[in-house]
């Protein structure tokens, strides 16, 4: 934890040691919070859980799987909502999965995974359990939309081959935070208010991002580097606010977002302008293997986003000194007079 106190983590600037070491804390913080858990949970059932705790605690020195987060968020909502019979249920469930389950043996290469064969109706109940209620099968892939998610694996390949060649600190960022994507199509995924999402990411699944295309989408390229660097730089703010509250301000209040339709807190206005913010930068760096037509329509779009999330945070967010010097270090994103 203490390779943090070196970094300079207001730098908006890709840096692969930086990434490394959030991703780092991020684990070693979930271990203690989990070791803890795990002793709440032998004592309560009389449970001897000390292979599990081995195994667990050594996932978290190497390369913790998103798994290893989703079992610390699952156990830590079953014990706080008093939930016995779930409680035992996660530890049955974590005790028969295979040691290797936990951490990762394909770091530093993306783990692409279906939707389908993530099992997520399990998932998703765990990760979101107000979302437990939704139909499993409208997550199903047809055998058409199966073929075309793999063609969208060899496209994101191909996303991350050009980033190494035109900002190799952010695509080394990138592998240092996301080691796993999960893909889907044509509107399986819905946000808050029933509209298709595009992308996502959760704390309680560290590490991995989720990625929607339409089939009938021109631009795959294009479309996937905006999602993994947007995702990306989602993952990255979340492991600095494990450091660092940044937004003071109450969930409660809410304002008019410039990314989303439905009014947001202003921790996550936050994170549309640092994310926009990105997103402009790999554009900058990344202009000369993309669609010049495209591209120019899209910059407008992220460079709007990114003003109106930067104002209504400068005018109304409070901000620890992190976050202020972050803020100030986006501003350089803004169209100079």
């Amino acid at each position: 934890m203490n390779s943090l106190t070196r970094i300079d983590l207001s730098n908006i600037d890709p840096n692969p040691e930086t990434a490394r070491a959030l991703f780092q804390h991020v684990a070693q913080r979930t271990w203690h919070s989990l070791d803890y858990l795990l002793g709440v949970c032998e004592t309560h059932f009389a449970l001897d859980l000390g292979t599990l705790k081995t195994v667990l605690n050594s996932a978290s020195h190497q390369h913790p799987s998103p798994e290893f987060f989703l079992l610390h968020h699952a156990l830590k909502t079953a014990i706080e909502a008093q939930a016995p019979e779930q409680v035992l249920i996660e530890i049955n469930r974590a005790t028969a999965c295979p040691p290797g389950h936990f951490s990762l043996s394909h770091y530093g290469k993306l783990r692409f995974v279906n939707l389908d064969e993530h099992d997520w109706a399990m998932e998703c109940a765990r990760i979101a359990p107000e979302a437990a209620q939704a139909n499993p099968m409208q997550w199903r892939h047809s055998a058409q939309e199966k073929q075309f998610l793999n063609d969208m694996i060899a496209i994101s390949d191909e996303v991350m081959t050009m980033l190494s060649q035109s900002s190799l600190a952010l695509h080394d960022e990138i592998m240092a935070h996301v080691n796993t994507i999960i893909l889907s199509c044509n509107g399986k995924l819905t946000g808050p208010l029933g509209y298709p999402l595009f992308g996502g990411t959760s704390i309680s699944y560290h590490g991995a991002l989720f990625m929607q295309i339409p089939s009938e989408y021109v631009f795959f390229k294009e479309l996937i580097l905006e999602h993994i660097v947007h995702e990306a730089a989602h993952i990255h703010l979340n492991a600095i606010l494990a450091t660092d509250e940044l937004v003071l301000n109450d969930m409660t209040e809410l304002h008019a977002s410039s990314v989303r339709k439905d009014p947001r807190p202003l921790i996550g206005i936050y994170h549309a302008m640092f994310v926009s913010c990105r997103v402009l930068m790999a554009f900058a760096q990344c202009r000369r293997h993309l669609n010049k037509t495209y591209m120019k329509k899209q910059q407008f779009i992220v460079q709007a986003q990114f003003e109106g999330a930067f104002h209504t945070c400068e005018r109304y967010a409070r901000l620890t000194p992190l976050g202020q010097k972050i803020l100030d270090n986006c501003r350089k994103q803004l169209p100079t007079a």
